[in-house]
């Protein structure tokens, strides 16, 4: 009998993926940058926070946006999303940083209340390649931390 047929080629690998990580590191994507928020977050209908709150980016560069004082409108929790500087994917004021509620994708914009003159994630929309979330808190005395030592 003759041989079986050779197997069928194997598919076309898939077409890469966009880059993920926002625009901050030019077209390749890549950037990082965050807010820095001095309280803690609040499950809030409205804004809060304190003009202490910054946006920031680590990567291609460093840069820091301090709260101009304009507004009020540091950050703001809801089902839509995390918005630091105006509101979530919204139309009224553009946010500085906002995260959708999923934490998979994000926009940034010009901002008044943080007086950066463009997005700073380098282009206005991107994908999360990852979200980190730091929080810092002092123990309080009775926990077992305070066994430690003492801390000023």
């Amino acid at each position: 009998p003759p041989p079986p047929p050779p197997p069928p080629p194997p598919p076309p690998p898939p077409p890469p993926r966009p880059p993920r990580g926002g625009g901050g590191g030019g077209e390749g994507g890549g950037g990082v940058f965050g807010a820095y928020v001095p309280s803690p977050l609040e499950d809030s209908s409205t804004h809060y926070g304190s003009g202490e709150t910054v946006l920031f980016t680590l990567h291609p560069t460093f840069s820091v946006y301090a709260a101009s004082g304009s507004n009020g409108l540091y950050v703001l929790t809801s089902p839509a999303g995390l918005s630091f500087g105006g509101v979530v994917h919204g139309d009224d004021h553009g946010a500085g940083l906002s995260l959708s509620h999923d934490l998979s994708t994000g926009r940034s914009e010009a901002c008044e209340t943080f007086s950066n003159a463009g997005p700073i994630s380098g282009s206005p929309q991107f994908e999360c390649a990852e979200v980190e979330l730091w929080v810092l808190v002092r123990p309080p005395e009775s926990d077992a931390w305070s066994q430690l030592g003492h801390f000023s």
